[in-house]
């Protein structure tokens, strides 16, 4: 007979988040984005329900400054909105963004420190979420340590639709790499073979029965078996883009060189991750793959 109190108050306190995670709330905005290292530093919002939202109802503190909507600005559900203090830089991959001064977005003194700072989303009076980074102190509505130091070129990304106002419901995000989760199986035919002891034939022989595009990435490249049969691909009209590693072990080989010439003069799209005013994005790029004619 006790069991059932028990087993209600169980089902209430789990039921909530979970017809959050639904998107069965019509009104759950949250932070779901804050980049400090930046020229065009600002924030995202999601909303997470499935409602249309107008966020001038809305209002962001940084505990100084201020961001304010004095126009209405419906934010539809499921989906997600950038407040930038400039246009976003090309590295950030940022195309629904809206511009401080913008469409009624006024901002007061409202800026992000790259050491650290507190950053909080206002309904009207009522406090309904907060992020807090690096070494700042306010805690008002956070639990527990503050995030981490966002580094140069990343920034925080929510990845919890359930909001524990702590730092797991937070990562860093690289703009670039692959964010998605993989789930299921997959049916595919494997045929191995040694590269390039073999000659690169096999690949060879799927390069040839190319029709439109090739796309390529590997650490290194200059197997003149595959480097001829690219340019016959170049000749018969197919795009190929190669992206190679900048800096591999010894620095890039010289056949490299000359092989990745060859196909630049005859048409191809090569491109080297190297470090960009100081800053690498990727460690190193070891990954070794094709895609034909859009098929893996």
């Amino acid at each position: 007979m006790r069991m059932f109190p028990f087993l209600l108050v169980l089902f209430l306190v789990i039921s909530i988040p979970l017809d959050v995670v639904d998107g069965c709330e019509s009104d759950y905005v949250r932070l779901s984005a804050v980049i400090p290292t930046s020229q065009s530093e600002g924030v995202g919002i999601t909303n997470y329900g499935n409602g249309d939202v107008n966020l001038k109802e809305y209002r962001l503190s940084d505990g100084e400054g201020t961001i304010t909507f004095t126009k209405s600005i419906i934010l539809s559900g499921r989906s997600t909105i950038f407040l930038l203090k400039s246009a976003p830089e090309p590295w950030m991959m940022i195309d629904n963004y809206i511009q401080y001064g913008d469409k009624g977005v006024v901002c007061k003194g409202f800026l992000l420190r790259d050491t650290g700072d507190d950053v909080y989303l206002y309904k009207g009076e009522q406090l309904i979420d907060t992020f807090v980074y690096g070494d700042e102190s306010n805690r008002n509505g956070w639990d527990g340590d503050a995030f981490q130091k966002i580094p140069k070129k990343c920034y925080a990304k929510r990845t919890s639709i359930i909001d524990t106002d702590t730092s797991k419901d937070w990562e860093i995000f690289t703009p670039g790499r692959s964010d998605f989760s993989m789930t299921g199986g997959y049916e595919c035919e494997i045929t191995p073979f040694v590269f390039p002891d073999s000659k690169g034939i096999p690949v060879k022989d799927v390069v040839y029965g190319t029709t439109s595009r090739i796309d390529i990435s590997t650490y290194l490249l200059s197997e003149p078996g595959v480097i001829s049969s690219l340019l016959h691909a170049l000749s018969d009209g197919v795009i190929v883009r190669i992206l190679l590693e900048g800096s591999p072990a010894g620095g890039i080989p010289l056949s490299e060189r000359i092989a990745m010439s060859t196909l630049v003069y005859h048409g191809a799209d090569v491109r080297f991750i190297i470090s960009d005013d100081g800053y690498k994005r990727y460690n190193f790029l070891h990954s070794k793959y094709a895609v034909i004619d859009e098929d893996i």
